[in-house]
């Protein structure tokens, strides 16, 4: 038996040696290796074939060459120190050549068009986020993941919930786009963050401007979670990633798998959340537990005639719990609860469980897309997408009722659109398209009146934008106009009655932007722009009437309010002298007229479910001037420095008194040194970060409960290295945050009022490629 075994193997190896002799095994395959940042070439980035199990390294342009190989498929690995390594399918028939790009810098500017080709080039400014960032910060929200770009910050209600600050906006004013769709929620709350799992995304980017006229009139800019094309390939790949936080003994798990078919192309990501109690450098913060359950699917289809099909699922589940210190039961407590050094309701012992006060949120998303490019380069696009979001929010309730929710909110969106992109000669292109947006939202059975009422809104769009490159010179233009109609529901109290009006405020929303990028050589660009935006309020600025539970505060609208008309400039400058020296600076000028914001009042209120301090909305005339500077150098090829700082002023020009809720200045810089890379080790970096935050000096005292906290300063430090092992790799990591355990409060956090921000957090990462 065994002879007979022994010679099936030997039979078995003799007909793959002739096989192998018999084909042509001649292929030569070369290309060059570039920093996508700077366009350099990339000198030693290791080039690997897992098939064969070789590879080689590059030369002083960037160029390398592979030789003898056969006809079939492969998978080539490149890596450069201190880059995001690409992996890259191969079919190959006969000799062939590619340029590849890597991520060298993601910490600089780039200029692209949104949602579009990276090849594309645009005068608007874009920084991002890349795929090592995400899963090494996976464990934390989309807004703390944003919060590493310059003139980017969060504004918080709790270590559990975090929303982007673009430049001094936030809220309605930022547009954030999942898969290319404009995310609607209930995005008007400050405690309500972007339904959105970041660990779907290939890259996360954020457009600062007014440019980005497709997706809608935003004052402040562009959050873009963009999940990538799926390779055409049709071997099943994936990941497996698992994170746990120190600091709330948190766990986070994460799975993405996909595929190339014949019939289509598919991606499937999936992540799972738990973690408790979180703790200050002296206390446990009672209540401050998280859940999370996320699924996307991704379907990609090529169909005749050059059509393509995809089609795009996701939920995202949560609930959420809010600090029990937050919510206190009278005007004396809550007066004294305000700036206390330890916080009411405060426990000796850590809990997973997530008791009242909590938010529970649910949001699924469709997005159905059809497109054609035509043999002129023409582009033809259809689109539709479907939105539900459910909020319920729990609180301290009598009688046994904390299980009914206080708040309780459903609302469905449906978008669709057409969208036409056309080249006008050589060096032309223009972009059109119309739009309809429906928005139902409904509340439901609470015992409680609806802090905003039941609404329906109907937005008819449209747009039109011509970009032109020519030579050294890109410029852009573009027109949008959206007709705003609501029918509103509202309730109004007059003791002892209760009437329903209805309310149907109409708005007309002019938008348009332009922009001038001069690339004078490949070490220096200048561009500007400018953008001018009408906002019509929304729902809950006109007509908010309650408790708003997360934030602990009661808010009132002004069914009077007028819309907002803004104006921005950008200026921005981009220098290097080599591949090592970068110095970028973006400053910005805004004028709005009619600007809206919440303004806390100096009196309380008292109602049966506790005590509350009272926000009223209201308008004023502003301005938002600022600095954005990224400064980054690289003594060596294996040691970078990164230096940040922001600097932002905004100013009530009708009341002659500076803005609230205004980011404070924030400056920072970071070393990282990156080892060279071994046979089975790479891209191993260790970096130690500094970040100083300032005072938020620009603040009167009677525009808040408590007057801003101190300065501080936060050390972390983050190790990261990876482990191949054939066609196979795995990731491992370690952050530390706040190393120091340093004391200090947020001013953009809404629950500073009662406690102190996060003590020191370690994060252990683990994941495997395949």
């Amino acid at each position: 038996m065994l002879r007979r075994i022994s010679s099936f193997f030997c039979l078995c190896l003799s007909s793959s040696l002739l096989f192998a002799q018999a084909q042509d095994c001649t292929v030569r395959f070369s290309g060059r290796v570039f920093d996508d940042g700077s366009g350099d070439p990339l000198v030693f980035a290791t080039v690997f074939v897992e098939e064969t199990q070789a590879g080689t390294t590059t030369g002083p342009e960037g160029n390398f060459l592979l030789e003898n190989l056969c006809p079939g498929e492969y998978h080539l690995l490149v890596r450069h120190v201190g880059c995001e390594p690409e992996r890259i399918f191969l079919r190959l028939r006969s000799d062939s050549s590619l340029n590849i790009r890597l991520q060298h810098h993601t910490e600089l500017i780039d200029e692209v068009i949104v949602h579009g080709a990276a090849s594309e080039n645009s005068t608007q400014n874009s920084s991002t986020v890349g795929t090592e960032a995400i899963l090494s910060g996976g464990d934390g929200n989309l807004g703390n993941l944003l919060d590493e770009i310059s003139g980017v910050s969060t504004l918080k209600n709790g270590a559990g919930i975090g929303k982007p600050v673009i430049h001094g906006m936030f809220g309605n004013r930022i547009a954030v786009l999942n898969n290319g769709i404009v995310q609607s929620g209930q995005q008007w709350g400050n405690d309500h963050a972007p339904e959105v799992d970041p660990f779907v995304a290939d890259h996360l980017a954020v457009v600062k401007g007014v440019g980005a006229l497709r997706y809608g009139n935003s004052l402040g800019g562009v959050v873009l979670v963009e999940p990538g094309e799926i390779d055409d390939e049709p071997h099943l790949h994936g990941r497996l990633h698992y994170l746990f936080a120190s600091n709330g003994r948190g766990h986070t798990l994460n799975t993405q798998l996909e595929r190339g078919g014949k019939y289509f192309n598919w991606r499937f990501t999936g992540t799972l959340r738990a973690s408790g109690d979180t703790h200050s450098p002296d206390y446990f913060i009672t209540n401050t537990g998280r859940r999370e359950a996320n699924a996307a699917l991704q379907l990609e289809k090529e169909l005749p005639n050059d059509w393509r099909a995809k089609l795009y699922l996701s939920h995202f589940s949560t609930d959420i719990a809010i600090m029990r210190a937050s919510h206190i039961g009278n005007l004396t407590d809550l007066e004294s609860a305000i700036g206390r050094e330890t916080p009411f309701f405060t426990s000796d012992d850590f809990s997973y469980e997530i008791n009242a006060p909590f938010q529970r949120v649910n949001h699924s998303l469709i997005k159905a897309e059809l497109s054609k490019v035509a043999t002129d380069q023409s582009k033809l696009t259809f689109t539709y997408a479907g939105q539900r979001n459910a909020r319920d929010e729990f609180d301290v309730r009598r009688g046994g009722r904390s299980d009914l929710p206080s708040l309780s909110l459903e609302q469905w969106t449906h978008f669709v659109a057409v969208d036409h992109s056309k080249p006008l000669g050589d060096f032309t292109i223009l972009r059109r398209g119309a739009q309809f947006n429906y928005v139902y939202n409904d509340n439901g059975i609470t015992g409680n009146f609806p802090l905003i009422p039941d609404y329906e809104s109907f937005t008819p769009s449209a747009y039109l934008s011509l970009l032109r490159q020519r030579d050294r010179w890109y410029s852009e233009a573009g027109l949008r106009y959206d007709f705003a109609a609501t029918n509103a529901e509202t309730i109004v109290r007059n003791p002892p009655l209760t009437e329903i009006i209805q309310r149907s405020p109409r708005f007309h929303q002019l938008s348009g932007a332009a922009g001038l990028r001069y690339q004078a050589n490949r070490q220096l660009s200048v561009s500007a722009n400018l953008g001018v935006v009408t906002r019509g309020p929304q729902v809950n600025e006109l007509y908010s009437a309650g408790l708003h539970q997360g934030v602990s505060g009661i808010e009132e609208g002004d069914p009077d309010l007028n819309p907002e008309r803004s104006i921005k400039g950008t200026l921005s400058l981009k220098f290097a002298t080599s591949q090592h020296f970068f110095l970028q600076a973006l400053t910005y000028y805004q004028r709005i007229q009619d600007y809206i914001y919440l303004q806390v009042q100096p009196d309380f209120r008292l109602t049966v479910r506790g005590a509350f301090p009272l926000f009223l909305y209201e308008q004023t005339n502003a301005e938002i001037a600022g600095l954005d500077l990224l400064f980054s150098v690289e003594p060596t090829e294996q040691l970078k420095i990164v230096t940040q700082y922001s600097y932002l002023n905004g100013t009530d020009l009708s009341n002659d008194q500076p803005l609230v809720l205004m980011p404070p200045n924030r400056l920072s810089s970071s070393l990282q040194y990156a080892l060279k890379d071994g046979r089975r080790f790479g891209n191993t970096t260790i970096q130690l970060k500094g970040e100083y935050t300032f005072r938020q000096h620009r603040l009167n005292e009677d525009q808040d409960l408590l007057a801003p906290p101190d300065a501080y300063f936060l050390l972390s430090a983050r190790l990261g290295t990876h482990l191949q092992i054939g066609s196979q790799s795995l990731h491992f990591s370690l952050r530390a945050d706040n190393l120091l355990n340093v004391h200090y409060r947020d001013y953009l956090n809404r629950l500073r009022y009662f406690s102190d921000e996060l003590g020191r957090n370690l994060v252990l990462g683990v994941s495997w490629e395949f």
